[in-house]
């Protein structure tokens, strides 16, 4: 029978238009449908318990970093999320008890496109 092995993914055209567009349409079928999922948890949190109300993360930054720096802290990030509890997604008795499936949407974009040529202070 089919089982979830894994949560999480990411999508990249790899340079090739033809799969970039690919890459692109998918990727956004994707967004939607968790964000699609984020909505009906904002619309039926109320029916949780308490303790997975309060757990959960609603949080939004904002940085300034460079495009290495970027791809520096989303390789952390990804590693932190990928790190823990592996076990548990292809072992069913390795998850404890009250535990459920939990999405974790980490997004990170420019606001806007870089300034031409190098910035002093920044």
């Amino acid at each position: 029978p089919w089982r979830m092995t894994s949560l999480g993914f990411s999508i990249s055209g790899h340079g090739d238009p033809e799969a970039e567009i690919a890459a692109s349409a998918l990727s956004r079928m994707v967004r939607e449908r968790q964000l699609d999922r984020y909505r009906r948890w904002l619309e039926t949190r109320t029916t949780y318990p308490r303790e997975w109300r309060e757990a959960a993360i609603d949080a939004q930054d904002g940085l300034y970093l460079t495009a290495g720096e970027l791809e520096q802290l989303g390789a952390e990030l990804m590693f932190l999320l990928r790190s823990r509890f592996p076990e548990r997604m292809t072992d069913p008795s390795k998850r404890p008890p009250g535990s459920v499936p939990v999405e974790m949407l980490v997004l990170s974009y420019p606001l806007s496109p870089p300034a031409e040529g190098p910035r002093s202070g920044s």
